[in-house]
């Protein structure tokens, strides 16, 4: 099964000599669908500019996805989560304000000059996750502002609760960047932006990996051989984004495990893989010593980590269903048709599903016992996702990225 065909030819709106975008978020992070969105809006920016070069960059300073030995990362997240949450932004404020500041400085400086033109996102890239963001994007702004070339600030998730100081930095950001353009990716996003700002209500835009299957079509088996995908996230990772460890550390490999057994128990294959990130790996080999009978089951295997985001792509394509608390599991999963159940634990997973119309399907925090989420599966797969309503949405998110590109290219004249 692939996408059915758009119902207009893509538009090529802008030609001549060419331009070079860079395009600044986390690429390379190893939590691939922020990959996603970098490669869906690459794909779009090229089909709508045919001069177009566009340049990743990384305001994390990374070059490339991080290798298989990624204990590094691994040792700072678990550091971050076991710390107190008022010590938590000490360590964004030492490494990237202090001891690693100059080196980023650099690295951005070096990707923007080579551009025309430069966009800020997508992502969720105005949170403020123990200074982590405020501090990237304040660098970034500094780089920017004698640059003098067009901003956009595009389609970026953005959450409540900024820190004092996050706030802070955020603002002297959007001060140094001058966007010609900003927008988020959804009405929460819009709310907690203008709120805290006092800036205009932005403008809201889809998130760019909603494109994916547009660009990287797949063959999908489909139909009753395909398995459930079980999208494993690291507790790590809710404790650290979702500032609530109570509630996740009460997920885990005894969850996991019994969603497993019920989903054999109704009849569904499964397959268990993550979105590439080390704490969710490890949160997978957790639950792999945890219940060891439980794969061994004919039924049941393990996918070997994604490296890539294409590889992300094409195991979700190639599922019967989703089950997943990852917001690019679930957009993912909705581009290509797949239907999905969302595990509710922040804003964003709870506002794509209601962007697309498909809030039944997203359980709460309260509700997310291994026996309901089955039973909400076993219905979800019965409906299936639209066609119409799937087209509409692609759409839309690509005629956003038209709209942006105008934007900057009269902006840059």
């Amino acid at each position: 099964m692939t996408l059915p065909a758009a119902s207009r030819e893509i538009p090529r709106v802008w030609t001549g000599g060419k331009t070079t975008y860079v395009v600044f978020a986390v690429p390379f992070s190893e939590n691939l669908g922020d990959g996603v969105i970098f490669e869906c809006l690459r794909k779009a920016i090229s089909q709508i500019d045919s001069s177009a070069v566009v340049i990743p960059a990384d305001i994390s300073g990374r070059q490339r996805f991080p290798s298989k030995k990624r204990e590094s990362i691994a040792f700072a997240r678990a550091a971050l989560a076991k710390l107190p949450s008022k010590f938590r932004p000490l360590l964004p404020l030492i490494v990237f304000g202090l001891i690693r500041r100059r080196g980023l400085e650099r690295h951005l400086s070096q990707l923007a000059v080579q551009g025309d033109l430069a966009i800020l996102g997508g992502g969720h890239l105005f949170s403020d996750a123990n200074l982590n963001f405020p501090v990237k994007i304040s660098i970034l702004g500094r780089v920017l502002r004698p640059a003098r070339r067009p901003v956009a600030v595009y389609s970026v998730g953005v959450s409540e609760g900024w820190s004092k100081m996050g706030k802070c930095l955020f603002i002297k950001a959007l001060q140094d960047l001058k966007p010609v353009h900003i927008s988020v990716r959804d009405e929460v996003s819009a709310k907690a932006f203008s709120g805290q700002t006092k800036l205009a209500t932005p403008r809201i835009t889809l998130d760019p990996g909603i494109l994916c299957s547009q660009f990287f079509p797949v063959e999908t088996r489909g139909g009753g051989l395909a398995p459930v995908g079980i999208n494993v996230i690291g507790t790590e990772a809710l404790v650290l984004d979702a500032n609530s460890p109570r509630w996740a550390k009460s997920l885990g490999a005894l969850f996991y495990s019994r969603l497993g057994r019920g989903l054999i128990n109704v009849g569904f294959r499964i397959v268990y893989f993550t979105n590439g990130a080390e704490e969710d790996e490890r949160e997978l080999d957790a639950l792999t010593l945890h219940d060891p009978s439980l794969f061994s089951h004919s039924q049941v295997h393990r996918a070997p980590r994604p490296e890539r985001p294409l590889e992300l792509m094409q195991r979700i394509a190639g599922l019967r269903a989703l089950i997943s608390h990852r917001l690019h599991a679930n957009i993912i999963a909705y581009s290509y048709g797949v239907p999905s159940i969302g595990l509710a634990w922040d804003q964003k997973v709870e506002s794509f599903f209601s962007l697309v119309g498909r809030e039944r399907y997203l359980v709460p925090r309260g509700a997310q016992s291994p026996d309901y989420v089955v039973n909400l599966l076993k219905g979800a797969v019965d409906e299936g996702v639209s066609p119409l309503d799937r087209r509409r949405v692609i759409d839309k998110a690509f005629n956003d990225v038209v709209s942006l590109i105008a934007v900057l290219k009269n902006a840059g004249r």
